[in-house]
């Protein structure tokens, strides 16, 4: 079995670790050819070289470990491993100086897919994005504030309509740690959008908590980048491209 040691980057092995990483890019093309597509080979090489990496971080050296890892931030977002939303994620990998790679690779396969099953099936993903597309989210949140502000509650329960099952599989204090972060990057990115809170709270439920800074979100990064736009044309602009990206996802 192929495995991936610190040693093994320096020039001597060069051409192993590029034969791994072209390896990987296939397999990802394979496993996900609609969002690969849309990324670009250039980002595509990007995330799979830093899944490697980050990988490595948590000891998972091995093929078979390494490529899970990179499957997950492809499916769940590049930084799910500090996502509160997948808590378990986090939980099985904080194992990983107390259990064997294999051992630890096996509990993240059956976790994820006891949530794809459960969870990420086209028919819930679908039923989801279609209560998403009746909700209107620029309605201002009602005054039942919390106290950062904002109608927090109103947020996560809005979330649990939208995607019952991800919500139950989550659990309330990650959805409400979830929002709560995303509602704080809100106030920083977009003060003056009133419905900016749950435009970011949508985002990170459903592209992973720090989508904003996620190298498989590009036109994230682009829309808040544009200095001729002003804040609510930002808005709008990222809610449209992130309706195209869902419809992507599941066409």
């Amino acid at each position: 079995m192929l495995i991936i040691r610190k040693e093994q980057i320096g020039k001597f092995n060069e051409a192993a670790l590029a034969r791994f990483i072209n390896e990987t890019i296939v397999h990802i093309k394979e496993f996900t050819p609609a969002h690969c597509e849309d990324l670009g080979d250039d980002t595509v090489r990007e995330v799979v070289k830093m899944g490697i990496d980050r990988a490595r971080g948590y000891g998972l050296d091995k093929h078979g470990p390494c490529v899970l890892f990179v499957e997950m931030m492809f499916l769940f977002g590049s930084f799910f491993d500090t996502d509160p939303q997948y808590p378990w994620g986090g939980k099985i990998l904080s194992l990983s100086e107390t259990i064997d790679q294999m051992e630890l690779a096996d509990r993240l396969y059956l976790k994820t897919t006891e949530y794809l099953d459960n969870v990420a099936c086209l028919e819930h993903q679908q039923r989801a994005l279609e209560r998403l597309n009746n909700t209107n989210l620029k309605e201002p949140l009602k005054s039942k504030e919390d106290g950062i502000g904002f109608a927090l509650d109103e947020m996560v329960m809005c979330l649990h309509r939208i995607y019952p099952e991800k919500y139950e599989f989550s659990g309330e204090d990650a959805i409400r740690k979830l929002v709560r972060n995303a509602i704080n990057l809100a106030e920083y990115h977009l003060p003056s959008v009133v419905w900016g809170p749950t435009l970011f709270s949508i985002m990170s439920f459903f592209l992973g908590h720090k989508c904003f800074s996620d190298p498989q979100f590009t036109w994230i990064h682009k829309a808040f980048n544009n200095d001729g736009s002003e804040e609510p044309q930002i808005a709008d602009l990222v809610y449209s491209k992130m309706k195209e990206h869902f419809k992507l996802l599941i066409s």
